[in-house]
């Protein structure tokens, strides 16, 4: 099969997402397929906008942008507020020499006057720190300065940033935004992103004492962290961890789906053994050097594994929610056919 045709059944909804603003980076993570592939047919179609058509069709709102940014909004926010890409945003920015120098950034924020709530992690109790939980076990750090200060970190890509913000706002802290490397803005290969840091004894240790390690990826070999997560709130500590380290797309023929996650052994073996228990295939780990993964194909392991996750969800990535919509909408959509 012609793999182009695979996505023709997509491409009305392409050109009406490009249309209303969406641009290629942003179709293509929603359908998992490689930007070139909408690239190629909305040029085809004689709808290509020109880098200056883009940046353009915002020009009209840099200089509100500027102020709102220098009052202290962050580029996150602003983005928010305007219906647009944040890499649009930060793009308009960079070429006024409005971006804030780390330690200006700092002051502003500051003026929030955030209470830092080091208490946060201490009882597991609600959806939203079990998301984080998994979350910072698959992409957060724990590690200790030289004069012993512990600190906490995450740092996601600028289009996920509202979610550091949404930790930053319950831990009290403020964030920090870290523009792409060598002044690039390719989203899969020069991230703006968008960071938090929490100097916290508390907070560490309170991590430490689930299970969390400086090196996660290898050293959790006990999956300890699972055992300290109520079993009714499990779906959204692995929710996290799929946000972090998992991916949610189509296959490369464009009929199924496709759900990965990747950490090491141990935390994929648990990941399995919870998925088995709601009618899922129990996926062995598969190595690729020190990291594991696990990966479902089938279309009833993908559908349950996203309603498992999703349903009544609220706290997610909306990119991979829209990719999980879009394929439980294809496996619909093909059933309404059969019918």
């Amino acid at each position: 099969m012609n793999r182009s045709s695979v996505y023709n059944q997509y491409h009305d909804k392409w050109a009406e997402l490009y249309n209303s603003g969406k641009n290629t980076y942003e179709i293509a993570s929603i359908y998992g397929c490689d930007r070139n592939t909408v690239g190629r047919f909305i040029k085809g179609i004689g709808i290509m906008r020109s880098k200056s058509d883009y940046t353009s069709h915002y020009k009209e709102y840099h200089s509100d942008w500027i102020d709102k940014y220098r009052s202290g909004m962050s580029i996150v926010e602003i983005s928010n507020s305007y219906g647009c890409d944040s890499h649009t945003v930060s793009n308009a920015l960079n070429k006024s020499g409005s971006i804030r120098p780390q330690g200006e950034t700092n002051i502003l924020l500051s003026q929030r006057k955030y209470v830092d709530i080091d208490t946060y992690f201490d009882g597991i109790n609600t959806e939203e720190k079990s998301y984080f939980l998994g979350l910072l076990l698959a992409d957060g750090c724990i590690h200790s300065r030289k004069g012993g200060q512990q600190i906490l970190s995450l740092q996601l890509q600028i289009d996920d940033g509202y979610v550091v913000e949404r930790l930053a706002n319950v831990l009290g802290r403020n964030t920090s935004y870290t523009p792409p490397r060598n002044g690039k803005s390719d989203p899969y290969t020069h991230k703006a992103m968008l960071g938090m840091r929490a100097t916290s004894d508390h907070i560490v240790n309170t991590l430490r004492g689930y299970g969390f390690t400086e090196r996660k990826s290898t050293d959790n070999h006990d999956a300890t962290v699972f055992k300290h997560i109520p079993s009714n709130l499990m779906r959204h500590f692995i929710h996290g961890i799929v946000d972090g380290d998992g991916s949610i797309g189509l296959r490369s023929d464009g009929r199924y789906g496709h759900i990965q996650v990747a950490g090491n052994k141990q935390d994929m073996t648990a990941i399995s053994e919870v998925l088995s228990s709601i009618g899922c295939r129990k996926a062995v780990p598969y190595s690729h050097y020190n990291i594991y993964g696990i990966s479902y194909s089938a279309k009833s392991d993908v559908t349950r594994i996203l309603h498992y996750l999703y349903d009544d969800a609220t706290i997610y990535l909306e990119r991979k929610k829209a990719r999980a919509d879009s394929i439980l909408g294809l496996y619909r959509s093909r059933a309404a056919i059969i019918v």
